[in-house]
């Protein structure tokens, strides 16, 4: 098989996609809400580093319940399960995003911090299932190009935060970030739906001799 084969393949194509877009929000917002919470909403050192330690702290054991759910929850479909979880895991982050630059509420703002580092804990059991269901034998090659993603990710969301913002506290370059992150999680979501499955793709299929 040529891996072209694979990089062609509409549904791993959305898969990477997904990766990217989750990828961005998180390592933006991991890296650059704390400077939000400090400098634009206030929020003492102390305080900022509870948040911080608080959202964080909730994205793994989320992620255990979410992987647990969806390898023993047994009365619904493979791939309504992924869809559901994706939706938690890349759909809703983006709504939560998109929620924060039109409040001043800050325990609203807190509320939505702590939920988007929950649950992007989902995120094993929607895109990355589909595509290791999807690719089979060839899933090494589908997780090794989301792990690259992540390298791509530590480079683009520290870009955006320099092109958007002129300074840590400029609340209208903090509107693009959310917003812009909000926008591509999203769509990347609405694109998943038609293409989730958990049926094996025509290069996974070989002729045995």
């Amino acid at each position: 098989i040529s891996f072209q084969d694979i990089c062609k393949s509409k549904t791993i194509l959305i898969v990477w996609f997904n990766a990217l877009t989750g990828l961005v929000a998180i390592i933006s917002l991991s890296t650059y809400a704390p400077i939000y919470l400090h400098k634009v909403l206030g929020l003492s050192i102390e305080s900022t580093a509870f948040w911080t330690a608080l959202a964080s702290g909730l994205h793994l054991p989320i992620k255990l319940v979410m992987a647990f759910l969806s390898d023993y929850v047994q009365c619904v479909s493979e791939v309504k399960k992924m869809i559901f979880f994706n939706t938690l895991a890349i759909g809703f982050v983006g709504i939560f995003m998109g929620l924060i630059p039109f409040t001043s509420s800050t325990p609203f703002i807190l509320f939505c911090y702590v939920l988007i580092h929950a649950l992007a804990g989902a995120n094993s059991s929607g895109f990355y299932k589909c595509g290791i269901l999807h690719s089979r034998q060839y899933a090494h090659f589908v997780l090794a190009t989301i792990q690259f993603m992540k390298c791509m990710a530590l480079f683009i969301g520290p870009g955006l935060y320099a092109l958007l913002m002129r300074s840590d506290d400029d609340s209208r370059g903090w509107m693009w970030l959310f917003l812009i992150n909000a926008g591509a999680t999203l769509l990347a979501n609405f694109l998943f739906y038609p293409v989730a499955t958990d049926q094996s793709a025509e290069f996974t299929k070989t002729e045995s001799t």
